[in-house]
């Protein structure tokens, strides 16, 4: 399978009855690399409610996923962050979406949605390069 990367972060933004949903894509190696931006993030966007993210790392033949809702309903907010960098075929990569909440609950479906074009916006906004695996 083939698989693309990035080079550099970008961002994404997804406003739905009051509630904004902003998204940041960076490359991203390791659990560590990971937690340095996941606090970065958290300091900038002191008001949002939820921090929800995505990672897909590769080495070797070995691929390590993960999503996390944040407090939002399991599955309405990790996975569909996933799921687009699956269907992006990215990888070493890390997708955080934070929520400032607008008062309206949206549902699961709205959240899933929500968080999926969130995070579609930040992968558009960056270019992707051929991943090439190197030892």
């Amino acid at each position: 399978m083939s698989y693309y990367s990035i080079n550099q972060s970008g961002n994404g933004f997804y406003e739905k009855s009051g509630s904004k949903f902003f998204s940041f894509i960076f490359p991203c190696k390791t659990i560590d690399d990971l937690n340095a931006r996941l606090k970065d993030i958290k300091e900038k966007y002191k008001n949002a409610s939820h921090f929800c993210y995505a990672y897909s790392f590769k080495s070797k033949q070995l691929v390590a996923e993960y999503s996390s809702d944040a407090g939002e309903p399991r599955g309405s907010a990790g996975l569909p962050i996933l799921n687009e960098i699956r269907s992006s075929k990215l990888i070493n990569i890390a997708i955080c979406v934070a929520r400032v909440f607008g008062g309206k609950k949206l549902g699961i479906s709205g959240l899933i949605k929500a968080y999926s074009l969130a995070s579609h916006a930040s992968i558009k906004d960056v270019q992707h390069i051929p991943w090439i695996e190197k030892d």
